[in-house]
């Protein structure tokens, strides 16, 4: 039943197994998002960065065309500008999700084995479950990696990529006008 009944971690009673079930799934699960993210910010990272660069113009050139008082430029610039805001919206979305599908493969695997468990709150009636439980683990699995991933090689390169993408953008959040 125990995911670390291969290994002689069998000495921890039914709800300690299930707790470093718990804990393992989320830190596999955080390992495996994060490379993910950052695989799949390397693959795409000059489409990335061009649909930034893109943006940035299509703001300037907005600008200059409402400066000029050109009403028909600047429509139709911004129309051109929302389409790449869009698919730069959208792309980081993407990115970002690619992170969270192991969420899913791990609590499949605790749904298949902890389905009928329940923690006790104590002092009450209600109960955990291990969705609940697994979230927990998760979140500050997810907090300790956002530490630790600055002092691993691959994961500092690219945070360094990401952070130097962040420092030479021209493309500021703006609003549409």
């Amino acid at each position: 039943m125990s995911l670390f009944s291969w290994t002689g971690f069998t000495d921890f009673g039914p709800i300690g197994t299930y707790l470093l079930d718990q804990a393992f799934m989320a830190i596999l699960a955080t390992i495996v998002g994060e490379l993910t993210l950052a695989l799949g910010y390397r693959i795409n990272h000059r489409h990335l960065k061009k649909l930034t660069q893109d943006l940035a113009q299509y703001q300037k050139l907005s600008d200059n065309a409402e400066k000029m008082g050109d009403h028909a430029a600047f429509e139709a610039i911004n129309r051109e500008g929302n389409d790449v805001w869009g698919r730069l919206f959208f792309f980081k979305i993407a990115l970002s999700a690619a992170a969270l599908w192991p969420i899913f493969f791990a609590l499949s695997w605790l749904q298949s084995r902890y389905t009928d468990l329940d923690l006790r709150v104590p002092g009450t009636a209600f109960g955990l479950n291990y969705v609940v439980v697994f979230l927990v683990f998760y979140v500050v699995s997810r907090l300790v990696f956002s530490r630790v991933s600055r002092k691993l090689p691959f994961f500092r390169t690219v945070l360094g990529m990401v952070e130097a993408d962040a420092a030479h953008s021209d493309a500021a959040p703006r609003t549409q006008r």
